[in-house]
């Protein structure tokens, strides 16, 4: 089957500087953040502006959604976290009444347990109903740069850019040293449904899997520091994909890992990476390049935005692989789906977007 793609225009005809989005496990419901601008939210097969925030210009940084998309949270660089549940939005506080530079969050399947970082400062958890701060580092402040969640979220993955990474198990933290003793640019990291799998990736450094209840260096670029900057994984974690900044992408399947060169022989700025649940489809996006679909065993340059370069920093896919959101930093926001005929395509849409038995149309 081939994808269609076709330009969404929740922010009207305009260029914006898309950096986050989230989407429910069907694809039915998805939320997109414009780094100093709106927060835009798809539902009932049309866009919408919401305005958590009130109608202001915002740095969202971040958003996350639970599986059937009735719980969502999005944070403010530099401002507030907001939480939506019940159908509407409210500013959540779990570090008080102060704006902070939240920088990232993860969410449990149902939503019942939500994790969120600052980076400079704490890490709260949301849990029962209510925030609490939480100190995997201990009483200090940290450049919390990533949070990952299992389904039921009983474990959590939290890693310190310039620090160390923490893992949540059992109900408690501690820190643990795939790297051995040492800071380390812990900037990605994907994990298995049921945690039993992780990867975590460093910034001029190494890729760490965790398998079997321990970490070990993997090294599917060799024996050498690489900037690690996406990965995803399938749900059972029998599929991985991981990507260097100024390097190239790498694909573990089968036990091992192989070099996978969906852009050729060539280095590529590799930002974004998303994967269907199974695994069998995965989305590669390039830093000021081109986008990349794997399907049906295969990559092919897929053209959201027409045969030209675009700064691709997010994507994101449903768990069959059949609908996915793509940003491009100071660009547009494209959605692809497999309409009736099977074929993948991108169009640019004005009107909103109709659902349709089996596939959708503009």
């Amino acid at each position: 089957m081939t994808v269609t793609w076709s330009e969404t225009q929740p922010a009207g005809d305009a260029n914006k500087k898309w950096v986050s989005c989230a989407m429910s496990s069907d694809g039915s419901k998805m939320l997109a953040g414009v780094y100093g601008g709106r927060l835009y939210l798809y539902s009932g097969g049309s866009w919408s502006e919401t305005q958590p925030a009130g109608n202001a210009d915002k740095g969202w940084g971040f958003c996350n959604m639970s599986s059937d998309g009735s719980k969502m949270l999005a944070g403010v660089y530099g401002g507030r976290l907001y939480l939506y549940s019940g159908g509407s939005w409210s500013e959540t506080q779990p570090a008080g009444d102060a704006d902070k530079n939240w920088r990232c969050c993860n969410m449990s399947s149902d939503g019942s347990k939500m994790l969120a970082g600052v980076n400079g400062g704490r890490l709260y958890l949301y849990s029962g109903g209510s925030w609490s701060e939480t100190q995997p580092a201990g009483d200090a402040d940290k450049n919390w740069r990533f949070c990952n969640m299992s389904s039921d979220g009983s474990k959590m993955l939290a890693g310190v850019y310039g620090g160390r990474l923490y893992l949540y198990s059992g109900g408690s933290w501690s820190e643990t040293q795939p790297a051995g003793d040492a800071d380390k640019k812990w900037v990605s990291c994907a994990m298995s449904s049921d945690g039993s799998k992780m990867v975590a990736g460093v910034y001029g450094g190494r890729l760490y899997l965790y398998s079997g209840g321990s970490w070990s260096e993997t090294q599917p670029a060799g024996d050498a520091d690489k900037k690690w900057v996406s990965c995803a994984m399938s749900s059972d974690g029998s599929k991985m994909l991981a990507g260097v900044y100024s390097g190239r992408l790498y694909l573990y399947s089968g036990g091992s890992w192989s070099e996978t060169q969906p852009a050729g022989d060539a280095d590529k700025k590799w930002v974004s990476c998303a994967m269907s649940s199974d695994g069998s489809k995965m989305l590669a996006g390039v830093n000021v390049g081109r986008l990349y679909l794997y399907s049906g065993g295969s990559w092919s340059e897929t053209q959201p935005a027409g045969n030209a370069d675009k700064g691709w920093g997010f994507c994101n896919m449903s768990s069959d692989g059949s609908k996915m959101l793509a940003g491009a930093d100071g660009g547009r926001l494209y959605l692809g789906y497999y309409p009736l005929d099977g074929t993948l395509r991108w169009t640019e849409l004005t009107g909103g977007m109709q659902m349709l038995s089996g596939g959708m149309r503009g």
